[in-house]
Protein backbone atom coordinates (compact mmCIF):
# COMPACT_ATOMS: atom_id res chain seq x y z
CA UNK A 1 0.00 0.00 0.00
CA UNK A 2 2.92 2.34 0.64
CA UNK A 3 4.07 1.95 -2.97
CA UNK A 4 0.56 2.64 -4.24
CA UNK A 5 0.44 5.80 -2.10
CA UNK A 6 3.74 6.92 -3.67
CA UNK A 7 2.36 6.36 -7.15
CA UNK A 8 -0.84 8.24 -6.33
CA UNK A 9 1.13 11.16 -4.84
CA UNK A 10 3.41 11.30 -7.91
CA UNK A 11 0.41 11.49 -10.22
CA UNK A 12 -1.20 14.20 -8.06
CA UNK A 13 2.03 16.22 -7.88
CA UNK A 14 2.44 16.18 -11.66
CA UNK A 15 -1.22 16.76 -12.48
CA UNK A 16 -1.36 13.43 -14.31
CA UNK A 17 -4.37 11.14 -14.44
CA UNK A 18 -4.31 7.39 -14.26
CA UNK A 19 -7.09 5.16 -15.52
CA UNK A 20 -7.25 1.44 -14.91
CA UNK A 21 -9.64 -1.30 -15.84
CA UNK A 22 -9.57 -4.92 -14.85
CA UNK A 23 -10.10 -7.48 -17.56
CA UNK A 24 -12.41 -10.40 -16.93
CA UNK A 25 -9.60 -12.81 -17.74
CA UNK A 26 -8.33 -12.23 -14.20
CA UNK A 27 -11.61 -13.43 -12.71
CA UNK A 28 -11.26 -17.08 -11.60
CA UNK A 29 -14.79 -17.87 -12.85
CA UNK A 30 -13.69 -17.19 -16.43
CA UNK A 31 -10.63 -19.42 -15.97
CA UNK A 32 -12.94 -22.35 -15.17
CA UNK A 33 -14.91 -21.77 -18.37
CA UNK A 34 -11.74 -21.39 -20.44
CA UNK A 35 -10.33 -24.63 -19.01
CA UNK A 36 -13.50 -26.58 -19.82
CA UNK A 37 -13.45 -25.24 -23.39
CA UNK A 38 -9.74 -26.07 -23.79
CA UNK A 39 -10.28 -29.62 -22.52
CA UNK A 40 -12.60 -30.36 -25.45
CA UNK A 41 -15.00 -32.28 -23.20
CA UNK A 42 -17.96 -30.20 -24.41
CA UNK A 43 -16.89 -30.05 -28.06
CA UNK A 44 -15.08 -27.55 -30.24
CA UNK A 45 -16.22 -23.91 -30.36
CA UNK A 46 -17.70 -23.04 -33.74
CA UNK A 47 -18.50 -19.42 -32.92
CA UNK A 48 -18.85 -16.87 -30.17
CA UNK A 49 -21.55 -14.27 -29.57
CA UNK A 50 -21.67 -11.42 -27.07
CA UNK A 51 -25.27 -10.28 -26.45
CA UNK A 52 -25.63 -6.82 -24.94
CA UNK A 53 -25.25 -3.12 -25.56
CA UNK A 54 -21.73 -1.87 -25.03
CA UNK A 55 -19.59 1.10 -25.95
CA UNK A 56 -16.72 0.74 -28.38
CA UNK A 57 -13.76 1.66 -26.18
CA UNK A 58 -15.02 1.35 -22.61
CA UNK A 59 -17.03 -1.84 -23.01
CA UNK A 60 -15.96 -3.83 -26.04
CA UNK A 61 -12.31 -3.79 -25.02
CA UNK A 62 -13.53 -6.16 -22.29
CA UNK A 63 -15.93 -8.25 -24.39
CA UNK A 64 -13.32 -8.87 -27.10
CA UNK A 65 -10.65 -9.72 -24.55
CA UNK A 66 -13.05 -12.08 -22.74
CA UNK A 67 -13.95 -13.93 -25.94
CA UNK A 68 -10.25 -14.17 -26.84
CA UNK A 69 -9.39 -15.49 -23.40
CA UNK A 70 -12.19 -18.09 -23.41
CA UNK A 71 -10.99 -19.36 -26.81
CA UNK A 72 -7.34 -19.64 -25.68
CA UNK A 73 -6.08 -16.33 -27.13
CA UNK A 74 -5.77 -17.56 -30.72
CA UNK A 75 -5.14 -14.08 -32.15
CA UNK A 76 -7.51 -12.00 -34.24
CA UNK A 77 -7.00 -11.99 -38.01
CA UNK A 78 -10.00 -9.93 -39.18
CA UNK A 79 -12.22 -7.26 -37.63
CA UNK A 80 -15.37 -5.53 -38.85
CA UNK A 81 -17.16 -2.96 -36.74
CA UNK A 82 -20.21 -0.77 -36.92
CA UNK A 83 -21.26 2.32 -35.01
CA UNK A 84 -25.05 2.06 -35.36
CA UNK A 85 -26.01 4.95 -33.09
CA UNK A 86 -23.58 7.61 -34.30
CA UNK A 87 -25.30 10.58 -35.87
CA UNK A 88 -23.10 11.93 -38.67
CA UNK A 89 -24.35 15.45 -37.88
CA UNK A 90 -22.78 15.23 -34.38
CA UNK A 91 -19.31 14.50 -35.82
CA UNK A 92 -16.90 17.37 -36.37
CA UNK A 93 -13.75 16.71 -38.39
CA UNK A 94 -14.23 12.91 -38.33
CA UNK A 95 -14.28 13.01 -34.54
CA UNK A 96 -16.91 11.14 -32.54
CA UNK A 97 -17.62 13.32 -29.47
CA UNK A 98 -18.20 10.44 -27.04
CA UNK A 99 -17.62 6.70 -26.80
CA UNK A 100 -20.37 5.28 -29.03
CA UNK A 101 -22.19 1.99 -28.76
CA UNK A 102 -20.83 -0.43 -31.33
CA UNK A 103 -21.12 -3.94 -32.72
CA UNK A 104 -18.34 -6.07 -34.18
CA UNK A 105 -17.43 -9.24 -36.03
CA UNK A 106 -14.10 -10.95 -35.47
CA UNK A 107 -12.32 -13.85 -37.07
CA UNK A 108 -9.87 -15.61 -34.80
CA UNK A 109 -6.76 -17.37 -36.10
CA UNK A 110 -8.32 -20.72 -35.16
CA UNK A 111 -11.22 -20.06 -37.57
CA UNK A 112 -13.81 -19.23 -34.91
CA UNK A 113 -16.03 -16.31 -35.88
CA UNK A 114 -17.31 -14.00 -33.15
CA UNK A 115 -19.88 -11.24 -33.16
CA UNK A 116 -21.66 -8.90 -30.82
CA UNK A 117 -25.40 -8.32 -30.90
CA UNK A 118 -26.87 -5.06 -29.63
CA UNK A 119 -29.65 -6.31 -27.34
CA UNK A 120 -30.20 -3.63 -24.73
CA UNK A 121 -28.75 -3.31 -21.26
CA UNK A 122 -28.24 -6.97 -20.30
CA UNK A 123 -25.04 -8.73 -21.28
CA UNK A 124 -24.61 -12.42 -22.07
CA UNK A 125 -21.81 -14.28 -23.78
CA UNK A 126 -22.50 -17.55 -25.64
CA UNK A 127 -20.17 -19.97 -27.37
CA UNK A 128 -21.88 -22.40 -29.78
CA UNK A 129 -20.10 -25.74 -29.94
CA UNK A 130 -19.75 -28.52 -32.44
CA UNK A 131 -20.08 -31.70 -30.42
CA UNK A 132 -17.62 -34.37 -31.40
Amino acid sequence: MDRLDQIRETFAKNGTRLGTGEFRRYDKRFEVIRDVIASGEIGTPSGAIFFGASSLMHGHIHTIDTLSFLLGDPGIVRVRGELPDVDAASMAGNHVPEDPEAVYELEFANGVMATSAHTGSGAVCTLPFSLT
